[in-house]
């Protein structure tokens, strides 16, 4: 969850086996991505998302990187609400990553000296084995 208003929406999200589905605040997008660090990203499937401040939203990502190609699914949908049935996003990675930790991910917009930036909160996190 972000507290700002819309156009100060952090970006946030959540890491596994080198892949990130992160919620893109300003640009109102849902993303998976790999090797975002690159001048062109390995791996970037992105979709229009729009998300609010001050609401909370359940994030899901699972990636099978078992045989030559991984396949990378995530789900996002409001708090309190049920889960959807299917994916929300989905990219076929042809030369996946096979490990990598997972993690959560923030970027704060409008961080200037002596100001800080936008908030954005994590709450109930658990990782869990993906399921055969």
């Amino acid at each position: 969850m972000c507290t700002d208003a819309p156009a100060k929406m952090p970006d946030m999200g959540v890491l596994a086996n080198r892949y990130s589905l992160v919620l893109d605040g300003n640009k109102q997008e849902l993303r998976i991505i790999s090797w975002e660090s690159s001048p062109h990203a390995r791996v970037d499937q992105t979709i229009p998302w729009p998300w609010k401040p001050g609401e909370w939203y359940t994030l899901k990502l699972t990636v099978d990187a078992r045989g030559e190609k991984g396949h990378i699914r995530a789900k996002a949908w409001p708090r309190g609400t049920s889960e959807p049935k299917e994916w929300t996003i989905e990219v076929e990675d042809p030369v996946p990553n096979h490990e990598g930790s997972p993690a959560l991910y923030g970027y704060s917009i409008g961080i200037i000296e002596n100001k800080t930036g936008s908030d954005l909160y994590y709450d109930n996190v658990s990782v869990t084995a993906n399921k055969e």
